[in-house]
């Protein structure tokens, strides 16, 4: 794949460059030949656009000429042009406050020409200079009068662009919801006016909106899309910084191999990027190194970081690019020169260590380092402290966690405030009615089927009641009901796949639809009120029915794209019903869970969320998959319910928790349930990874 993206850029490469000599003549022809010195600047100063990025020192050498041919003509219109030339100049020698001045001399000018597009192009090249300052919300404020003026104007040319522009700066400020919206915008506009260079950039910046969201389905998709658009267009630069964001991604998605190839393909032309997209490069190239264990070569890559980071006093990537230093020369035997790198990070703020969560390793690998250096003493010290900050460590992750709620439901209590009540109903009738049509018409394919498997069904639930009445403590009782669960595997699918194994999420999804929906405005009528309870009847009678129906598919998603993916897709779909906030949060997992082992996690949490949804009345929910260096798995499933008596849950042995149990024998697992009225349940799962 790289050596045909390498081939691609030669040929187009050479068959443009072929245009642009071509193109170059006739301008100097026409230049010779020109009657008029207007007509001689408008010539000079399409030499120096075409002269920009190929040879800046030509491109500043026209704008000069043109610049003394104007001092002595009135000319406006290409004093205006000139002075954009000039900024863009200044621009690609990276001297955006300079630049910034031209365009602003430039936007003057059109102005007074009332040149509409002209203007709304001044405003998006002062938006590019004051973001690439990190001026984020000025940025955004040119942009929006340069749309505006656009809008005026019926003029779509630049709109595009300028979106685009926008909707970076509310990535940087971590407004993805703006962004997406305006990119959906500009995507739109690009694809009807078949502009592939706006179209390119709009597909790219929404791969980033939705990395920055953890959608990583949804934003390789797009990155994937941008590539083939810039390589028409022959934007050897964007096509690169695509496949570094590919890199970044599938680096986050901790898939190492494919992280490793997008960089590398990024690397055939790292040259026609930025400073700034080169350093990133060379530091995912460097984590992945990291993973794989290849010391010596991310070595030289953390120095040239660590060289960029400090010229631009960016401390807290200095504190991490230190850090692995002091790793790789760690694992290289060079004990010396790591302790002085994690002594430097020791000696930075604490703030900016704890927020990079590094500080209890760093602790604790000043501690080996002064071991290899038989500083006996000194290695003692670091790690009593590095015990003491660990067991901190779970207590900081629960206020992050309860600040996150909070936030959460700020944000949408805000929402419902600015809806319109009216519409809100409306909507809510239209899933109501929806919903309770879907899940009629499953309730009534499930009878059916159900009626031709009523004899076979009825011997296993027969079997399934007796288990209930034994002890599952007992550990040959446990092994007994894990048996008898697993042999009814096969029945199971076949019915799974007949309803769709989603059934019974969707019943669950309707019936908080319905809590949100029964008001006492709304059932008010009598005749309404006896309908709703008629429905609420039959979703009992589907839902009791799908409850004694295994869910142990493997799905493709599952298959493909680990537990991570599907976690999050079942929590989108949850917070979609806007009665039950859903947060996943992963850390510390260094690869995907699939297979068996990823299948059999995944319904162990969908059990624990689908008692939630029974029998907890919760508002929010929190599940964290946290690893550990020993290779183990710690779930954690928080909710805010109404909470229940353990152990008369467990002396009952419901079915869900049978299944969970039953499950987690197989993987070695351990459960640990917190639980009291009214104070919400915790469910605290250990799994050995390598069993």
């Amino acid at each position: 794949m790289k050596y045909y993206f390498l081939i691609i850029f030669t040929i187009s490469g050479q068959l443009l460059f072929g245009q642009k000599l071509e193109l170059l003549e006739l301008l100097n022809k026409n230049l010779s030949l020109a009657k008029s010195d207007s007509a001689r600047v408008d010539i000079l100063v399409d030499l120096g656009w075409e002269w920009l990025f190929a040879d800046i020192l030509k491109s500043q050498h026209y704008a000069t000429e043109a610049d003394s041919i104007l001092a002595v003509i009135e000319y406006p219109r290409g004093r205006g042009n000139c002075a954009v030339l000039k900024g863009s100049i200044e621009k690609n020698k990276e001297n955006c406050s300079s630049a910034e001045q031209y365009y602003r001399e430039a936007l003057e000018i059109r102005q007074s020409l009332n040149d509409k597009a002209g203007v709304a192009s001044c405003y998006n090249n002062i938006g590019r200079c004051l973001k690439s300052r990190g001026k984020f919300k000025e940025a955004i404020h040119l942009f929006e009068k340069g749309v505006a003026t656009l809008e005026e104007a019926s003029i779509v040319k630049t709109r595009a662009s300028l979106q685009n522009n926008l909707a970076e700066c509310h990535i940087r400020l971590g407004q993805f919801q703006k962004a997406l919206q305006v990119l959906n915008e500009s995507l739109q506009l690009s694809t009807n006016t078949d502009d592939i260079s706006a179209k390119a950039s709009s597909l790219l910046n929404l791969g980033l909106a939705h990395e920055n969201l953890g959608n990583y389905i949804q934003a390789r998709r797009y990155y994937q899309k941008s590539i083939p658009l810039y390589e028409r267009i022959n934007a050897r630069h964007q096509v690169t910084k695509c496949y570094i964001n590919l890199g970044n991604l599938e680096l986050k998605a901790n898939n190492f191999p494919a992280a490793l190839e997008a960089l590398q393909t990024a690397q055939l032309d790292l040259a026609s990027t930025s400073a700034g997209e080169q350093t990133r490069f060379s530091q995912n190239l460097a984590a992945v190194y990291l993973h794989f264990e290849q010391w010596e070569k991310a070595q030289p890559l953390l120095f040239d970081n660590l060289e960029f980071f400090t010229q631009q006093k960016d401390i807290n990537n200095v504190a991490e690019t230190k850090y692995n230093l002091g790793k790789a020369l760690f694992e290289q035997g060079k004990y010396e020169d790591a302790l002085r790198f994690y002594q430097e990070v020791e000696e930075l703020p604490d703030s900016i260590i704890s927020r990079r969560e590094i500080h209890p390793n760093l602790i604790h690998n000043i501690s080996l380092t002064h071991a290899k250096l038989e500083n006996f003493e000194q290695a003692y010290e670091y790690e009593n402290l590095a015990t003491v900050l660990n067991d901190s460590l779970y207590q900081q992750r629960a206020r992050q966690i309860t600040a996150e709620r909070k936030y959460m439901e700020s944000q949408k209590q805000n929402q419902i405030l600015r809806k319109n009540k009216q519409l809100q109903q409306t909507i809510i009738a239209s899933l109501i009615l929806g919903g309770l049509a879907l899940s009629v018409i499953a309730f009534l394919a499930f009878v059916n089927y159900r009626n031709q498997q009523q004899k076979a069904l009825a011997e296993k639930s027969e079997q399934i009641s007796r288990q209930k009445l034994l002890d599952l403590v007992q550990k040959q009782d446990l092994i007994t009901a894990y048996a008898r669960i697993e042999g009814q595997e096969t029945e199971r699918t076949k019915i799974a796949q007949y309803l769709h194994d989603s059934v019974g999420g969707i019943l669950s999804t309707v019936k908080m639809y319905f809590r949100a929906f029964t008001t006492p405005e709304m059932l008010s009528n009598e005749e309404k009120a006896q309908q709703f309870k008629l429905a609420n009847e039959l979703l009992d009678k589907a839902a009791e029915e799908v409850r004694n129906v295994s869910h142990e598919l493997e799905e493709v998603t599952l298959k493909r794209y680990g537990v991570e993916a599907q976690l999050r897709s079942m929590a989108d779909t949850l917070r979609q019903s806007k009665q039950l906030a859903v947060n996943v949060i992963v850390k510390g997992i260094k690869k995907q869970l699939n297979g068996v082992t990823g299948v059999k996690v995944y319904r162990i949490i969908q059990e624990l969320v689908n008692n939630t949804i029974k029998h907890a009345k919760a508002q929010k929910v929190v599940i964290q998959l946290l690893g550990d260096k020993q290779g183990s798995l710690n779930i954690i499933v928080e909710d805010d319910g109404k909470g229940f008596d353990v152990k008369k849950a467990e002396a009952e042995g419901g079915m869900g928790l049978l299944s969970i149990k039953s499950r987690l024998h197989d993987l070695s697992g351990t459960l640990q349930i917190d639980s009291s009225e009214k104070a919400g349940t915790t469910v605290i799962i250990d799994i050995p990874l390598s069993a």
